[in-house]
């Protein structure tokens, strides 16, 4: 049982060090929108649901965080919503390790 909740954490903290990997890089996207950081992950989350369906939401404390995690690779994909004054700022950040090049910054262009 210790062996397996071990495991367990070992996997959690390696997917949180993913996150972090992704956002030292340099974002593929990044803009400002006059949308609530609310609405526009509502226009986001499906469109990249459909490029695949393994994305979540999570609310943070300044906005929204979509995050995909692919098996074996962990977080491949994150976009961070944050307030900025009236509207939102938007940064998204993509894994080499996923292929598909502008897909996530596309698709996070057309919520703008």
């Amino acid at each position: 049982m210790k062996l397996i909740v071990g495991a367990l954490a070992v996997v959690l903290l390696a997917g949180c060090s993913s996150v972090s990997s992704l956002e030292e890089g340099n974002p593929e996207f990044s803009a400002s929108t006059t949308k609530e950081p609310a609405k526009y992950a509502k226009c986001l989350m499906p469109k990249w649901q459909e490029i695949n369906a393994a994305t979540t939401s999570t609310e943070t404390e300044t906005g929204y965080r979509l995050l995909l995690n692919l098996d074996y690779v962990g977080a491949s994909a994150l976009a961070n919503i944050d307030r900025s004054g009236s509207g939102s700022q938007v940064r998204v950040y993509k894994s080499s390790a996923i292929m598909g090049g502008g897909k996530w910054g596309e698709t996070a262009r057309s919520c703008l």
